[in-house]
């Protein structure tokens, strides 16, 4: 009978290992010079959008967060009622 255990004690035998190819953990790839500068510019593009739209989202949500305020303020009477300026 097959229990959980076997998978820990049960290893394969010398030969069956032997038929295992085995390949390098980590790939390393040769570019010419200006394939680096391009993948660099390409990832250096990517990066700027990303921070561009985080700047976007952090705007939009100052622009919110200013516009509550001023509903708080104007709501508790903190704020000086707008004046009427006279039409030229």
């Amino acid at each position: 009978m097959l229990s959980l255990f076997n998978a820990f004690t049960d290893y394969p035998s010398p030969m069956d290992r032997s038929l295992v190819t085995s390949y390098p953990s980590s790939l390393v790839r040769v570019v010419s010079d200006s394939q680096y500068k391009e993948l660099v510019r390409q990832e250096a593009e990517r990066e700027a959008l990303v921070l561009e739209n985080r700047i976007n989202r952090y705007r939009t949500a100052l622009e919110s967060l200013e516009t509550e305020l001023v509903r708080v303020r104007t709501e508790a009477g903190l704020l000086p009622p707008a004046e009427d300026t006279p039409a030229s």
